[in-house]
């Protein structure tokens, strides 16, 4: 027995239920439309372009075996964890120490929450299955900068995972940024504020190679999401 994700498509097509989705007038329902930025990783793995590996988190190896399910209606989203939550919830602490003074010679950065709802998630205007929500933004040197908020609880991190960085080249390409500003917060998805460290940044340059092939990897991803409604569709034909 093995708890490792099935990737191919005719476990995914197996899932009978067709669950109760999220509006379309929500951003969870609009999100269904695309491949939002944080999918990304789970997108690759799902089309066997990367591998995962030790380091790949377990809700990610899971996320890529449900994807395109999902995204085809025949699943339903799962709920984001508790230490998502917290790192949601810390987001705007975040911001604010960074503003307080703790980002040294950075620039200030304004939260997306300063954004109405509405209009997320950002459409790509090369590819319209590609999508983001950002975190935040800043500008340098009068140009406009993407930027991405990570914690974690347990504060290890000496740079960015290779999840992270798939992540942020979708939201370049997305925004059109020629960069990322990535600021992590060590230890603030922690419930206990003391395991807080002081917060660090990199800076992630757009890769446009990568970049083109996450556009590949969103169609591709795509033509396997409208197979599996088409297949769904036959199913249904037939049983009339």
């Amino acid at each position: 027995m093995t708890d490792e994700p099935d990737f191919g498509l005719d476990a995914m097509y197996a899932a009978p239920e067709m669950p109760e989705l999220p509006a379309p007038d929500t951003w969870h329902g609009r999100r269904l439309l695309t491949f939002g930025a944080s999918d990304v990783p789970a997108l690759l793995y799902a089309l066997g372009l990367e591998e995962p590996d030790a380091s790949t988190p377990r809700y990610v190896r899971e996320a890529a075996g449900r994807l395109f399910a999902v995204k085809a209606g025949i699943r339903k989203p799962r709920k984001a964890g508790a230490a998502a939550d917290r790192g949601n919830d810390a987001e705007p602490k975040v911001v604010a120490e960074w503003n307080a003074g703790a980002r040294g010679s950075w620039p200030t950065i304004t939260h997306a929450s300063s954004v109405p709802r509405e209009w997320l998630p950002l459409i790509d205007r090369h590819q319209p299955r590609l999508s983001c929500t950002p975190d935040a933004w800043c500008r340098i040197a009068g140009e406009l900068v993407n930027v991405q908020i990570k914690t974690d609880q347990n504060a290890k991190r000496t740079g960015p995972d290779r999840e992270w960085v798939w992540q942020v080249q979708t939201e370049c390409a997305v925004t059109g940024s020629n960069g990322t500003l990535l600021v992590y917060g060590p230890g603030w998805a922690s419930w206990n504020v003391h395991d807080r460290r002081p917060l660090t940044a990199w800076v992630i340059e757009r890769d446009d190679a990568m970049i083109a092939r996450i556009r590949t990897a969103a169609a591709e991803g795509w033509a396997r999401v409208e197979a599996m409604r088409q297949g769904r569709k036959e199913g249904s034909d037939d049983d009339e």
